[in-house]
């Protein structure tokens, strides 16, 4: 897909339909040109945009999951401390950061966190990509956070590597046995050079932890803000009955989408509506036939987590039970580096935040801003994204939120 390609895609306009989901055969996907791939296997070429893998989440589900469990029901003290030991002893945890963790020891001032979901395939011998990598700002009050995400096609500078895509950081630093933390540090090390950001925690998250994650809470409420149809999830007619199957297929080494003969896909349509495990999880992977792919995606996975944390928060996961129940779901969705600081500090450091707290900001106001780099679509941040980050930077989001009221995500 060319520049005018996507800016067709821009312009047209988004359905206007009722809430709800809907078996419908609309929004075929459009066929996809060849492209070249990067060295951190992400597509080159514009528009190139192989079919969603299970696709990994980040997100401060972590911290403020185990501080809720702990502070909202207004346990005993002896409740308390028995249930941070619970989450302290549950998240497992590793040196990601290594030498890019701020400087300083205190976790009483202005924090941000580094999020990023990771794809790594079964047998994958050679590095990881970051799929998501998310900014968590928390100011010095303590009183909010503020989720801004760096798309994984950024155009960076990344150390000893030179310009590439945002995503490649991560490939690079873990291939040839840097592992996770090889890849996290020079992720780190790329956000600071270029936007001269430092970071006080991190945290790997996977796409399995999350699934149980949402099956424990039984689905997720959340509002479907865009029409949205699913390359994965639809039925075909069988003898009468309706039978799960993949509405589309995919041929050239999944860069071009076809649809399956018979088989109608799921369309989940505006609106409010409570959405089963699958349904939720398959929504927030979806970027093909959406007006601004990755960007709309992004935004469908920060309403996703505001809305997981809410139906936690909804569902009393103070109860000693349940919450036994999340830590398990929990420690399999994230590897945690505390930047030398014990998890129950972190805990009780945010237990004040709660998902009316949580605030999501659409970097490139949402938008698409490419530029192609020798045949390959490369996101470039806007003057005020880099404002953005800037106050990101020096504590003073709120003041960008006051400039810029339209950036914030508001579903």
């Amino acid at each position: 897909m060319n520049t005018s390609d996507r800016s067709s895609m821009r312009s047209q306009p988004r359905n206007p339909s009722s809430s709800g989901r809907t078996y419908g055969a609309s929004a075929i996907p459009p066929q996809r040109g060849a492209s070249n791939r990067g060295p951190a296997g992400g597509p080159r070429g514009g528009g190139s945009r192989p079919p969603k893998r299970r696709k990994p989440l980040g997100s401060i589900l972590l911290v403020i999951l185990g501080s809720l469990i702990i502070f909202v029901g207004g346990g005993s003290l002896v409740a308390v401390t028995e249930l941070v030991s619970k989450v302290s002893k549950a998240i497992p945890t590793a040196n990601l950061l290594g030498t890019e963790k701020a400087a300083g020891t205190s976790i009483s001032g202005v924090l941000n966190i580094l999020l990023v979901g990771v794809d790594t395939r079964p047998g994958n011998t050679i590095g990881s990509r970051s799929d998501s990598i998310i900014i968590v700002h928390i100011p010095a009050s303590h009183e909010a956070a503020y989720m801004v995400s760096i798309p994984r096609d950024t155009e960076a500078a990344i150390p000893g590597h030179g310009s590439d895509k945002i995503n490649s950081a991560f490939y690079y630093g873990s291939s040839n046995g840097g592992g996770y933390g090889g890849g996290f540090q020079l992720l780190a090390k790329t956000l600071k050079s270029d936007y001269g950001l430092s970071f006080n925690a991190g945290a790997i998250v996977n796409f399995t932890g999350f699934e149980d994650i949402v099956n424990v809470l039984g689905g997720v409420t959340m509002d479907v803000d865009e029409k949205t149809t699913s390359l994965h999830h639809g039925y075909k007619i069988v003898n009468g009955k309706k039978v799960e199957a993949a509405p589309f297929s995919t041929k050239n080494k999944g860069l071009t989408w076809k649809k399956v003969p018979g088989v109608t896909p799921v369309v989940y349509k505006k609106g409010v509506q409570h959405l089963t495990p699958y349904e939720a999880l398959d929504y927030v992977r979806i970027r093909d036939f959406l007006p601004n792919g990755d960007y709309d995606r992004e935004r469908h996975q920060q309403q996703f987590i505001k809305a997981l944390l809410e139906e936690a928060f909804k569902q009393g996961i103070d109860n000693p039970l349940k919450a036994t129940t999340f830590l398990d779901s929990i420690s399999k969705a994230f590897i945690w580096d505390g930047g030398g600081h014990a998890m129950s500090d972190w805990i009780f450091t945010l237990k004040g935040l709660n998902p009316s707290s949580i605030l999501t900001i659409k970097t490139n106001n949402g938008t698409y801003n490419t530029k192609v780099v020798k045949g390959s679509d490369q996101e470039v941040l806007s003057a005020t994204s880099l404002e953005l980050l800037q106050d990101v930077k020096t504590d003073s989001i709120d003041q960008f939120i006051q400039k810029y009221p339209s950036w914030v995500t508001t579903s």
